[in-house]
């Protein structure tokens, strides 16, 4: 079965022990998580959208959940049901295992696309249908931070939502949480609270300290795309950094990604 892409053309707008693993973080969501909001980056010009994996075993999993998919929208199922049904049936297909994976992910390689953020649960490429950072907690975690154990980031997701700085090879993440938009049934509510230093706040900020690196993933608008909207791997990236500063008068935490060398030029 081939996979559904992206047309090729499009403008740019400036707006992955060998693999440590951790529980699964996975919360199905009440709710679509992927429809598209504005400020998300649309696509750069560049190659061809590469929506296929030269593993046999990534894209035969991919290729059943998209025809295991296409039952639940005609019944005006939300993804995450099927997800949630195909990770019950379809166990041994999950090359990746259902856990955390720290590092490049076994069987995709950069510039890789994904049609939602349940694609990349599936492959274990990023782990939380909802929020922006993975991340392997204390139980869980290789790494140790003055004879503890502590939690790491594994992945990052750039979805243009937050007051993000891509600039390809550099970018200043802004943390979770804090600012903000909360919707409570019609209503929808800014929100501007102080962000906590907890969760995946916490875990990017031990990866600063400890000079480990996270994946990459960027959500690109596409008005030829099937759902408006894809995602890309874009490879590992170091967390150089860690900082606060004040947006719209509360406190935000921010992380510093550089990409690591010779992975090859960005696709977008």
């Amino acid at each position: 079965m081939t996979r559904v892409g992206a047309a090729k053309n499009g403008k740019k707008l400036l707006l992955s022990r060998s693999h440590s693993k951790g529980k699964s973080l996975l919360q199905f969501a009440s709710k679509s998580q992927d429809k598209p909001r504005d400020g998300m980056q649309s696509r750069r010009r560049g190659p061809s959208y590469n929506f296929q994996s030269e593993n046999a075993n990534v894209q035969k999993l991919l290729d059943q959940f998209d025809t295991f998919r296409e039952k639940y929208r005609q019944k005006k199922k939300i993804e995450s049901v099927a997800l949630k049904d195909f990770c019950i049936l379809f166990q041994p297909l999950l090359c990746n295992g259902v856990k955390s994976i720290d590092g490049d992910i076994p069987g995709v390689k950069n510039g890789q696309c994904f049609n939602s953020r349940v694609e990349l649960y599936l492959v274990a490429a990023h782990h939380r249908l909802e929020s922006g950072i993975d991340y392997l907690p204390a139980i869980r975690s290789p790494a140790m931070i003055d004879g503890e154990f502590v939690s790491i980031a594994v992945s990052v997701v750039l979805s243009g939502e937050k007051d993000d700085i891509d600039e390809g090879d550099t970018i200043h993440y802004c943390g979770e949480g804090g600012v903000g938009r909360r919707v409570d049934g019609v209503r929808s509510t800014e929100i501007t609270e102080d962000q906590k230093l907890v969760g995946g706040n916490l875990a990017l900020k031990n990866s600063a300290e400890l000079g480990r690196s996270v994946r990459v993933i960027r959500k690109h608008k596409d008005s030829f795309h099937r759902s408006k909207f894809f995602y890309s791997y874009d490879g590992m990236y170091k967390v150089s950094r860690f900082y606060s500063e004040r947006k719209k008068g509360a406190l935000v935490y921010m992380f510093e990604l550089n990409r690591v060398p010779n992975q090859g030029q960005l696709r977008w």
